[in-house]
């Protein structure tokens, strides 16, 4: 949803709060597709703006901005609403880190819309339903013939497995079948289809026609067949032409934008028949939609990912350690959090240059890969802080693998072929015997750290 977009970006955002400059915040945009990105400082200050037009700006008593700096909130998403200082309208994202900071993140109510409105399948299904007369209902099934959409929105979570016919269709077997629909008291033609997404099923769209519409198109060819009894003149094969195919055609044009799939019994629809033109058209929508779904997923991957790594290193970030190690610690008796930073990289980084203090980082995080297992897990906490934990056996175990830890600081570091020494300060904390919590497990390492380095 939209709403889980302009969150996923603002959490981007935060957890890479080190690195957050008018140019990451631009690129940023480009790569979530959001419009606007503002990091403001604990007073509401606009700090970094990728436009350079609001950096100093000052959110006032009253601004929504303002509201939600001082509301004690850490997240908010406002519905669309018209901007405080010009007549276009919005739709933002409020994301609160630890220290105040706090990020927004919006896109235009036109793009809202269009992102939204045109491959939701409920709307798809109504569409279908209110453009063509014709049409009595509408449903779209998944995998497991659940609908998830609906005309008759009462209707939707109902489960279909059981149904034979639409077993047909999730197999890829259009299928057409008449029968009474209670609702609207009325006989209907239902036509399945199977919806596709890289070759493989992953739906049905049903479509259920008034059997009105047929009957019509029946008697017109009893009496078309009647007269060319009669005479075969010129004008009765006319007449056969226009009370035959224009009918049909009109049908093909009243569902050219549906994907349709298999529903109901066993009449089998012969795609050879003058039929054949409506499952071209169907299958145009078909691709239409999944078209669109596969390039969400694609993207919502993306975005997922970034979410969870250190946009300079590569390496997991904060976010992503306190969900590993929220899921490991439910299966494991033992774990050592270890939390470390660099000594002596803020002196290489201030007279050698940011940029050289990247490039040692990453040489850093590459040797440190190397110790990454099944019981290991290695991430970036920030700056020159980062922490891992390893899962245990016993404490000569966890020595042997401390001691492995501390020694790949007794070569230097590479960075453009010149090598740079660096030690750590390191802090362990054990689970359980320390503490239960994650938090206080990690804030215990860090004490922990604190005191190494202070002994020396």
């Amino acid at each position: 949803s939209i709403d889980d977009s302009l969150l996923t970006t603002a959490r981007i955002a935060i957890s890479n709060q080190d690195l957050i400059d008018n140019e990451y915040l631009l690129q940023l945009t480009e790569i979530t597709n959001t419009e606007y990105i503002y990091y403001y400082s604990p007073t509401g200050e606009v700090i970094y703006d990728p436009s350079d037009m609001y950096i100093g700006w000052q959110a006032q008593v009253g601004d929504p901005i303002y509201d939600f700096m001082t509301s004690g909130e850490t997240i908010r998403i406002e519905d669309i609403r018209k901007s405080t200082d010009e007549d276009n309208y919005y739709k933002f994202a409020y994301l609160k880190a630890n220290d105040g900071y706090f990020i927004q993140v919006g896109v235009r109510a036109e793009y809202v819309l269009e992102l939204t409105a045109p491959y939701e399948y409920q709307n798809v299904i109504e569409d279908i339903v209110i453009q063509n007369d014709e049409v009595i209902y509408a449903l779209i099934l998944d995998g497991n013939k659940i609908a998830i959409a609906d005309s008759n929105e009462e209707s939707i979570g109902i489960d279909y497995s059981s149904d034979g016919d639409y077993e047909l269709a999730i197999n890829g077997v259009p299928v057409a079948t008449d029968h009474y629909y209670a609702k609207d008291s009325t006989t209907v033609l239902e036509i399945a289809y199977p919806i596709y997404e890289d070759g493989e099923i992953i739906g049905i769209l049903a479509v259920g026609y008034a059997l009105s519409f047929f009957n019509q198109t029946r008697i017109y060819l009893i009496i078309i067949f009647i007269i060319m009894g009669i005479s075969f003149v010129g004008i009765y094969f006319m007449t056969l032409y226009i009370q035959i195919f224009k009918p049909l055609r009109g049908l093909d044009d009243a569902i050219s934008s549906i994907d349709v799939e298999s529903t109901q019994s066993k009449r089998i629809l012969d795609e050879k028949s003058v039929f054949s033109g409506i499952y071209q058209t169907v299958d145009n929508l078909s691709k239409r939609i999944t078209d669109e779904n596969s390039k969400n997923i694609r993207l919502n991957k993306r975005i997922s990912s970034m979410a969870y790594t250190d946009y300079l290193t590569g390496v997991p970030n904060r976010l992503a350690f306190i969900e590993k190690i929220t899921e490991i610690i439910k299966s494991v008796e033992k774990l050592a959090v270890v939390f470390f930073d660099l000594d002596g990289f803020k002196s290489y980084n201030d007279t050698l240059g940011h940029n050289f203090g990247d490039a040692l980082l990453k040489s850093f995080t590459n040797r440190f890969n190397s110790v990454k297992d099944n019981d290991t897990y290695f991430a970036r906490y920030g700056g020159d802080e980062f922490f891992m934990y390893h899962r245990y056996h016993s404490m000569v175990d966890l020595r042997s693998w401390i001691e492995n830890v501390a020694s790949l600081f007794d070569q230097p570091f590479e960075v453009e072929g010149v090598e740079y020494p660096l030690d750590a300060g390191i802090g362990v904390s054990l689970y359980p015997e320390h503490d239960t919590s994650i938090e206080q497990l990690i804030r215990k390492a860090d004490i922990a750290m604190y005191y190494s380095k202070k002994r020396g």
